[in-house]
């Protein structure tokens, strides 16, 4: 399931990449895909506020702490929901397209879980 939603999201990426004027094999590198989403709809600020959150969470897991990894995970999908709805705008799409894009973070967000 996780390898079909890491294709879903790379060709979505791809797709978001080339309408915004940046190579579309970015889609391919983990943590440049994010920072240029991040560089398109918002700041990169906010990008290294949700890479500092990831790292916090991965660090909750390796130490034991649940409920820290959980909330770093929280506030990893918000910041990535509030993308997604700043991209729609960018691009002028509609809700559908916000919609398949925060459905695609909830599903990852539970399997991690």
């Amino acid at each position: 399931m996780e390898i079909i939603l890491s294709v879903l999201t790379i060709i979505l990426y791809y797709k978001i990449f080339t309408k915004a004027g940046e190579p579309g094999w970015y889609s391919l590198i983990p943590v440049l895909n994010i920072y240029t989403l991040y560089q398109i709809a918002w700041t990169p600020f906010y990008f290294w506020i949700y890479l500092l959150c990831t790292i916090s969470a991965v660090i909750g897991i390796v130490t034991n702490m649940f409920l820290a990894m959980l909330l770093c995970c929280l506030v990893c999908m918000i910041l990535n929901i509030i993308l997604y709805i700043r991209l729609a705008r960018v691009f002028r799409d509609g809700t559908f397209y916000v919609a398949a894009l925060v459905a695609i973070e909830v599903i990852r967000f539970l399997i991690s879980l």
